[in-house]
C-alpha cells in the first residue's frame, strides 16, 4: 500500500487514526480483491495483512490489545489469505540502508532495532505460514524469475 499521499498526515495524526485509516484502506483492497476473485480472476498484490499483524504486534497502541487487532485484521480482510506468499529475506542492516534512500515516511524513517523486530517477526510467520523465502540480495531478474516460476506453478489447474 502507498504512503506517499499521507506522509503529511504521519506527523499530525494520532496513531489511532492513521491506524484506523490504513485499515479503511485495507478494506478497500479486500474488497477490490475479492470482486476480481469472484470474476475468476488471479490477483496479485504487492502485501496484504502481514504488515499491519507485523507492525502491531509489537508497536504502538494495538501491541497490547490482541483480540482488537485481531478483529480490526479480521473487519479489513475478512480472513481472506492469500495462496502464495513470499520473503523476500534481506539482511536488516540491508534493510536500512534501502529504506533511507526510499524516502522520508514514516516507516523509512525507523531505525535498526524496529527492522530487526519486525525481520524476526516475518522469519518467525515465514515458517509458520510456510511462506516462499527468496534470496534478496539476488539480482532483480533472479527474483523476478524464481518468483514467476513459483506464480505459474500454483495456477497450473490441478
Amino acid at each position: 500500500m502507498e504512503h506517499k499521499n499521507f506522509d503529511k498526515f504521519f506527523k499530525i495524526w494520532s496513531e489511532k487514526t492513521i491506524t484506523l485509516v490504513y485499515q479503511g484502506l485495507f478494506c478497500e483492497q479486500c474488497e477490490k480483491v475479492t470482486n476480481e476473485i469472484k470474476k475468476g480472476k488471479i490477483v496479485v498484490t504487492a502485501g496484504w495483512h502481514e504488515s499491519f499483524i507485523a507492525h502491531h504486534s509489537m508497536f504502538g497502541y494495538l501491541s497490547k490489545r490482541k483480540e482488537l487487532r485481531k478483529m480490526l485484521d479480521a473487519m479489513a480482510f475478512n480472513n481472506l489469505r492469500p495462496d502464495l506468499t513470499f520473503f523476500i529475506d534481506i539482511p536488516v542492516k540491508e534493510v536500512c540502508k534501502r529504506m533511507c534512500i526510499r524516502g522520508n515516511n514514516f516507516f523509512d524513517q525507523q531505525g535498526a532495532e524496529y527492522y530487526a523486530a519486525i525481520d524476526q517477526y516475518y522469519r518467525k510467520i515465514c515458517k509458520e505460514e510456510r511462506w516462499v523465502a527468496i534470496d534478496g540480495m539476488s539480482t532483480v531478474k533472479k527474483i523476478n524469475t524464481i518468483i514467476l516460476n513459483k506464480v505459474l506453478i500454483a495456477i497450473q489447474p490441478k
